[in-house]
């Protein structure tokens, strides 16, 4: 997993593995509304984030993980340092839910 530092610029779409993780420790940020070509797996292994998609809102806690299909836009928000986790996916080459799931993390992912 790719270690991001505050000043990263990172688009997982401009690369061409087909499975890229990173992990970065966040301040306050707000990704604003988004999309990628990729889907992507968030989850913050320790503090919460807000996770936004057009319609809904939630709270991500350290527990759980979203899945985000791709082209699915969304939005992220952490207020307080956030030890922040993407797994993005060519879910040209997986076969990939095609829906918002809500997953429990489990020792894999911590």
């Amino acid at each position: 997993m790719a270690l991001i530092e505050k000043n990263t610029q990172f688009d997982a779409d401009k690369l061409t593995a087909n499975v890229v993780g990173i992990a970065a420790d966040v301040g306050k940020h707000d990704s604003g509304m988004h999309q990628h070509h990729k889907g992507q797996l968030l989850y913050a292994p320790q503090g919460c984030m807000t996770f936004a998609l057009n319609d809904s809102i939630c709270i991500l806690p350290p527990t759980k993980a979203v899945w985000i299909p791709p082209h699915t836009p969304h939005r992220a928000v952490m207020t307080n340092v956030v030890a922040y986790r993407s797994v993005y996916f060519d879910c040209d080459k997986f076969s990939c839910p095609k829906s918002i799931v809500m997953i429990e993390v489990n020792d894999l992912l911590k």
